[in-house]
């Protein structure tokens, strides 16, 4: 249908339900892909080293181990020393370990807030282009004071970032200093 697009997969974002009988215990785990994984090679054994679940489920150790820590603090899965076996203690039968890794979480919140800023860059742009069609000539401080009173109902704008801009305005020609003045600014038709 589409030939040129490309399928990829997310394992991080993946959520996954495990249902086990364990102890004569019905148990539901919210896991990840990575966990459900570590899980899965208990059907197998009963105690794993971290080499073994390494090399078994073909991820790098400092990933394996923040896999492994909602699993080891919810009790599910006990350590010992180099070895860990599963015994499942938790007094809830439906357990989410779906816990995002401290570095996912990291990355995402820059990420977001370097979108919200670039997006936020270009309001503040829109928004002191359409108050200079309107007046036609504006003091700064007037200016500065409009633009964060017509936009404190969308987000609160910092000075230096509609200063930035009113200096990327400036550089682009939309508006100009006035001759005679510092600080007065007129809009470029």
């Amino acid at each position: 249908m589409h030939p040129h697009r490309k399928l990829a997969w997310l394992w991080n974002y993946s959520k996954n339900e495990l249902q086990t009988t364990y102890l004569n215990q019905k148990y539901i785990f919210m896991t990840s892909t990575y966990q459900m994984t570590v899980l899965l090679e208990y059907n197998n054994r009963d105690s794993l080293s971290l080499d073994e679940l390494g090399t078994a489920i073909n991820v790098g150790r400092d990933v394996l181990t923040q896999v492994l820590q909602p699993l080891v603090r919810s009790g599910i899965l006990i350590s010992d020393g180099p070895t860990s076996t599963i015994s499942i203690s938790s007094k809830k039968i439906r357990v989410n370990l779906n816990q995002p890794t401290k570095a996912e979480v990291k990355a995402e919140s820059s990420d977001v807030l370097k979108t919200v800023d670039e997006d936020r860059k270009y309001i503040i742009l829109a928004t002191i282009v359409r108050i200079m069609k309107a007046r036609k000539t504006m003091e700064n401080e007037l200016l500065i004071q409009e633009v964060i009173s017509e936009l404190s109902k969308r987000f609160t704008p910092d000075v230096p970032a509609i200063k930035k801009a009113i200096e990327m305005l400036l550089e682009q020609e939309y508006i100009k200093l006035v001759d005679d003045t510092q600080d007065t600014f007129a809009y470029v038709a």
